[in-house]
């Protein structure tokens, strides 16, 4: 489990992310959609360590998450690769 509670993220006196209460269950797939700019790509680099939240807890396996475990993550974004033969599951 991967969760955010009470998540807020301020950038140069910029909310960005505002009350985020997100919670991904292992096995699960999760489809994230909105509007540009409205933080998707935020929220992923939150959850992947690679930002850290302004207020909350960064959550994995009910244990908060701190410095220490960022060189253990890891993510790739922005880049469009469909794999035609396998589901989102796979």
């Amino acid at each position: 489990m991967l969760a955010i509670n009470d998540g807020q993220l301020i950038i140069k006196k910029r909310q960005i992310l505002k009350d985020i209460n997100v919670r991904f269950e292992e096995g699960k797939v999760y489809n994230l959609v909105g509007a540009n700019g409205s933080g998707k790509t935020m929220l992923l680099k939150t959850l992947a360590g690679l930002v850290r939240l302004s207020e909350g807890n960064l959550v994995y396996n009910e244990r908060i998450l701190k410095r220490e475990f960022l060189p253990n993550c890891g993510i790739i974004i922005e880049k469009h690769q469909f794999i035609d033969h396998l589901t989102g599951l796979e």
